[in-house]
């Protein structure tokens, strides 16, 4: 029971950063495809996974990912919590068969834990003695066995508040003191990529090398790092995990020799850097010249459209004001001529009036005097009449008048009573 905890507790690495050290618990999985015959069928690779997964109920992957895949086979790399469970996750899967949908045969399941290529004490001893270097003490630092070298670890697990977001040497040192006193560190490469060992990989990474000033530290590091994977542990509870790519120092990364060859190429490069500079200075100051240059002919060019245009537009207002003139002169004489054709018009029309007038004024004279002519005619003919009337009435009385007096008087009298019956 004390080994089965030991196995799952992580060991305290550098706490002030969150970093445990924890043992590498990956497996490798390997699936045996059938031949496929019939065109347009394949495998999928996530209905595989979801199988795997149930043939190791209870058990979980932290993470599973496909490695390699061709026709014939398809390997899976998986990580579980713990060695006890990477040891009980082996047993359900090797040498089991998984039954995929579509398909009469089954896949054959083979499991194993992942195997590191790591570097062992008689590797690292036969190296340095087949480059003359009998023993630590008789070797120089960094060209003896007391560095150890560690690939892709994550920048932001390693970067401070003052290091502008890169590894900080400082922090390093005191992570890795955890095995012995630090004489070094050294950063190298940095890589953009991803890594999939963890619910939250990082995506930058960098290498770095760590130099131990006794041969007993180094050993201690390089011991106690092997199969182990680093855990973070972040404040909302959360882990991320990578594993510990671990080996010696191959090439003197630390040595004096290389360090002042580095520094001197540094040097040579910093002065090349700085030439590119003045020479990229002197590009950028001649191109500044050349666009001040253009921008002095375009400003020109500019300044003579622009008083080209104010000639044009002070010609054209010129000539507007001309045309303008030419049409007020136009407007006044026609105005004048129509004030002339307006008085003539009116003449003429009070002319045709007033003879209108007079016609009708004559016509109404003419019609009056007819008028007055008919009256008077009128009442000459009843003037007339009436003498004629009286005229006749005189006859009869005159007439009557001699007829009594021819008449005898016994006659007259008769006469005279019947005469009244006549009238």
């Amino acid at each position: 029971m004390a080994r089965k905890m030991a196995d799952e507790v992580p060991l305290t690495f550098y706490l002030p950063a969150g970093l445990f050290l924890k043992p590498d618990a990956r497996i490798t999985i390997q699936v045996k495809l059938p031949q496929i015959k019939v065109c347009g069928i394949s495998i999928s690779n996530w209905e595989v996974m979801e199988r795997i997964k149930e043939l190791v109920k209870p058990e979980t992957f932290v993470s599973l990912r496909v490695i390699h895949y061709s026709r014939e086979v398809i390997n899976f790399e998986g990580d579980v919590e713990s060695v006890r469970a990477m040891r009980k996750v082996v047993l359900l899967l090797h040498k089991k068969a998984i039954k995929l949908s579509g398909f009469s045969e089954v896949l054959r399941v083979s499991a194993k834990p992942y195997q590191q290529s790591y570097p062992t004490k008689e590797k690292w001893e036969e190296y340095f003695e087949e480059r003359g270097v009998e023993s630590f003490e008789n070797g120089r630092p960094g060209e003896r066995a007391d560095t150890v070298v560690l690939k892709e670890l994550p920048v932001k697990w390693f970067a401070s508040r003052t290091s502008d977001g890169k590894p900080c040497p400082r922090l390093l040192s005191q992570a890795f003191q955890k095995f012995g006193a630090v004489r070094k560190v050294g950063i190298s490469d940095y890589h953009s990529q991803a890594n999939t060992f963890g619910p939250r990989a990082e995506s930058i990474n960098f290498d770095c090398y760590i130099q131990y000033e006794k041969y007993a530290s180094f050993t201690n590091a390089m011991s106690g790092l092997k199969s182990m994977k680093l855990l973070r542990l972040e404040d909302a509870g959360k882990e991320s995990t990578i594993p510990m790519r671990v080996d010696f120092d191959r090439g003197a990364y630390l040595s004096d020799r290389n360090i002042r060859k580095r520094q001197r190429e540094e040097e040579r490069q910093r002065k090349e850097a700085e030439e590119q500079e003045k020479k990229e200075q002197e590009k950028q100051r001649e191109l500044e010249l050349q666009k001040e240059a253009e921008k002095r002919r375009e400003e020109e060019v500019r300044l003579a459209r622009r008083a080209k245009k104010l000639e044009e537009k002070k010609k054209r207002k010129e000539q507007r004001s001309l045309l303008i003139g030419h049409l007020k002169s136009i407007a006044v004489r026609r105005k004048q001529e129509a004030q002339r054709l307006l008085s003539v018009l009116l003449s003429a029309a009070a002319e045709a009036t007033y003879e209108e007038e007079e016609r009708e004024r004559d016509t109404l004279m003419e019609k009056k005097r007819k008028e007055e002519t008919m009256k008077e005619e009128e009442e000459l003919r009843d003037k007339l009449l009436k003498n004629v009337q009286q005229l006749e009435q005189r006859r009869m009385e005159v007439q009557r008048e001699l007829l009594l007096r021819t008449l005898p008087s016994g006659k007259q009298r008769k006469s005279a009573k019947i005469a009244p019956n006549n009238d």
